[in-house]
């Protein structure tokens, strides 16, 4: 159970809906035209976490730059926060993808700075601490290349070098920060299998935070 204190701002500030509160498991899902994925979520046992569903379709901080070029309108798909026994949180950004390849590994370092943001703006509104964000890609297929050979060398520049053996394989994502520095975040792939769900094809898998 959560603090009643705590309930109360979620039930009172924030839109109905917003936050879920989950206990023991949770599943996440992902159904796209380009492809279905579900994320079945283990979770400590005896504790109550906050759950976001969907968060790429919720609403989010006005004032942000809405600008393309910051990518500060992006969002990862699912947002977990899960209680630290020092009183501080984690919060856990899910993004799904069927075949993660550079670009869309830039994307989802984008999409993870956006919602980080969103989720100290939301921290501060409850009055939680969350000190500690973890990052977190399903994929079906991991590919070191990128499909569009045109002008190689200045892809790699501007997308940070080779980022699967100094990033991926190291489980950490960069997060791009004003003036050209960046910080790093923890990261961890989720490999999926494709399994038929509703006799359609979909890709499955398990994350453990117990």
């Amino acid at each position: 159970m959560l603090e009643q204190s705590l309930q109360d701002k979620i039930d009172v500030y924030l839109k109905p809906g917003y936050i879920e509160v989950v206990e023991n498991e949770c599943e996440l899902w992902e159904m796209e035209s380009s492809g279905r994925t579900k994320l079945k979520v283990i979770l400590p046992a005896n504790t109550s976490i906050l759950c976001i569903r969907n968060h790429d379709n919720q609403p989010r901080c006005q004032f942000l730059n809405p600008s393309s070029d910051c990518g500060l309108t992006k969002s990862v798909d699912h947002i977990l926060l899960t209680p630290n026994q020092n009183g501080s949180w984690t919060a856990h950004l899910i993004e799904m993808k069927s075949t993660v390849e550079r670009e869309k590994w830039h994307d989802i370092g984008l999409k993870a700075r956006a919602s980080m943001l969103n989720m100290k703006a939301a921290a501060a509104v409850l009055d939680i601490p969350v000190d500690s964000f973890k990052v977190y890609t399903t994929y079906g297929r991991l590919s070191h290349f990128i499909d569009d050979q045109t002008n190689l060398a200045g892809r790699k520049t501007m997308l940070g070098g080779d980022w699967k053996e100094n990033e991926w394989d190291k489980n950490k994502i960069p997060i791009y920060i004003p003036r050209g520095q960046k910080i790093y975040l923890w990261h961890n792939g989720i490999k999926m299998k494709k399994e038929v769900v509703d006799n359609k094809d979909t890709l499955c898998g398990e994350l453990t935070l117990a």
